[in-house]
């Protein structure tokens, strides 16, 4: 059996493609805002600050949001940790702000600040930058601080020449200095934590001061003046013994731009609302990291080379709440009114479609046994006939109530009719049958089954 491809069942096949195309777009946009959320942090090495300090957030974190999964990827420094971001195995990184971000990614909150650091042995005579010149510096050469370090020996007027670097990582770098195997150690960390505090302990040494802070920012935006306390590392002597001058950059957390705007928000919040439960949350070994929380704050601008804000910290910030933006709400409302239309408009031409069709295959069946009647003089067909007219407009009245044909369609199917049943009852008179309401089932049935009530499905299943 051929099926008939009519104009309704093209518009609503092609409707229906439409609308369940943009239910899933609608869905694919709200899954990430009711679904479960893992996020891969890129945060340096484990013993780092910023691995530490994540730890705790990452515990307080799933504690409110049970849709966050948060997870962390070892890295060997912020230059590593941003080209994960870009290559998107990582949705959140730790970096310093003197090294551009790539276009993917957006800052969340500046974290803590970081101070240059250079420390040196006594007896190398070391009394300023410039003596560095010519000695064995415990430095990893790939990562931020080797770029920062570099940035300084160019302000100088040094090369890359003219120091001997030693240390292919982090780790060994510092077991260079500590076997004494280089004269001085660069760092960019907080103050009072990791290895610094160790080497200030084991005595010997002295900080060097870094001068020159205001030229420094107008070289290095993200260079700011700092000082590194009297008696910051606790030694005998006092370690430094006064204030060394010197300069620091920021901390900062980044998110890729593609980051849910709801995941962002709930990261910052945490962030700015949470700090005593992640002080709690960090161990007592990892003591010293715990005053950094202190520190998170809002992008200030001041440094103009950073990322420019997520829209879900900038939402945070900016005391809102993440919904619906005014261009998502006007355009899902456009959509939703519009998809609504057209399914009334497909549906009510489909019905009125429907109406016609029964209302033409109503006409066609009448004028059929019209000229049966004509061709066929039996008695007992003029009577069948009649019985069918009767069955037929029985059953037109029903589907009228039921509003499956138009008051206008009934209207002239049953002029039609009115034509087609006078005229066999002229027919029965002429031959003097008796009344057909007395005739009995058997003479009805006369025809075989033509004389079954009349059925519109029939009709169409024939037609087909």
């Amino acid at each position: 059996m051929n099926r008939r491809i009519t104009f309704d069942l093209v518009a609503t096949v092609i409707l229906g493609v439409v609308t369940a195309g943009l239910v899933a777009f609608g869905i694919s946009m709200l899954l990430p805002r009711l679904g479960k959320q893992k996020i891969i942090i890129a945060a340096g090495p484990p013993d780092g600050e910023s691995y530490i300090l994540f730890q705790a957030v990452k515990a307080v974190a799933e504690r409110y949001y049970p849709q966050l999964e948060i997870s962390f990827l070892q890295t060997a420094g912020s230059v590593d940790s941003l080209n994960r971001l870009e290559r998107g195995e990582a949705q959140m990184v730790t970096s310093e702000t003197d090294i551009i971000a790539g276009p993917s990614a957006r800052s969340v909150a500046i974290l803590f600040p970081d101070t240059i650091q250079v420390l040196v042995r006594n007896d190398a005579n070391i009394k300023r930058f410039t003596d560095l010149k010519g000695k064995r510096i415990a430095l990893e050469r790939s990562q931020g601080p080797f770029r920062a370090f570099m940035l300084l020996a160019q302000h100088f007027g040094l090369r890359e020449a003219d120091f001997n670097f030693i240390g292919a990582d982090e780790a060994s770098a510092e077991r260079a200095f500590t076997r004494n195997e280089a004269e001085a150690y660069f760092a960019i960390r907080p103050l009072h934590t990791g290895v610094l505090t160790r080497f200030a302990a084991a005595g010997d040494v002295s900080f060097i001061p870094i001068e020159d802070a205001l030229a420094l920012h107008l070289e290095v935006p993200a260079f700011e003046s700092a000082t590194i306390p009297k008696n910051s590392y606790a030694g005998t002597p006092m370690i430094p013994p006064s204030d060394v001058p010197t300069i620091s950059s920021d901390r900062v957390l980044l998110a890729r731009s593609d980051m849910p705007d709801s995941a962002i928000y709930e990261i910052t919040q945490v962030l700015m609302e949470r700090r005593q439960e992640i002080v709690a949350a960090i161990p007592d070994t990892a003591a010293s990291v715990r005053p950094l929380s202190a520190s998170f704050r809002a992008p200030d601008g001041k440094n103009g080379l950073i990322a420019g804000l997520h829209v879900g910290a900038a939402t945070y910030y900016n005391h809102g709440q993440i919904t619906l933006s005014e261009g998502e709400e006007f355009g899902s409302l456009a959509t939703v009114t519009g998809l609504t239309i057209l399914w009334f408009l497909t549906i009510r031409g489909g019905i009125r479609r429907r109406q016609k069709e029964y209302s033409g295959t109503f006409n066609r069946r009448v004028i059929q046994l019209m000229r049966e009647s004509q061709t066929d003089p039996g008695e007992n067909r003029f009577l069948t006939i009649r019985h069918e007219l009767l069955q037929m407009m029985s059953k037109a009245v029903i589907d009228l109530d039921h509003d499956r044909v138009s008051q206008q369609s009934f209207q002239i199917s049953r002029d039609v009719w009115q034509i087609a049943f006078d005229l066999i009852c002229e027919r029965i008179a002429a031959i003097g049958l008796v009344d057909p309401a007395a005739l009995t089932d058997e003479a009805l049935a006369a025809e075989s089954d033509k004389d079954r009530p009349w059925s519109l499905l029939r009709e169409f299943v024939q037609k087909a």
